[in-house]
């Protein structure tokens, strides 16, 4: 298991980028972790899990929604959270 906090900026307030990815997460029983607005075009996700999980919900951020334009994406390995269980929108 591993772990990534990721920073994607752009047109993703505001046009359902969270929700976008809480659904795509939803669709895979091994990710936890959360998805929440820090600041007007800024989107902020902790995402943990095996390996093929956490590389289709980052094709899942690097898209977004058709109403969102993704500008950049910043991504750093962080120490996996045991106490994530679920994935949540903060």
């Amino acid at each position: 298991m591993r772990a990534f906090n990721v920073k994607i900026s752009g047109r993703v307030t505001g046009v359902g980028f969270r929700f976008h990815v809480l659904a795509a997460a939803g669709k895979s029983s091994g990710l936890s972790g959360y998805v929440r607005n820090v600041g007007y075009g800024e989107v902020e996700a902790v995402v943990q899990g095996g390996e093929e999980e956490i590389d289709a919900i980052l094709a899942v951020m690097r898209q977004g929604p058709p109403s969102a334009r993704v500008d950049s994406i910043l991504i750093n390995e962080v120490p996996v959270n045991p106490n994530f269980k679920e994935f949540v929108v903060k």
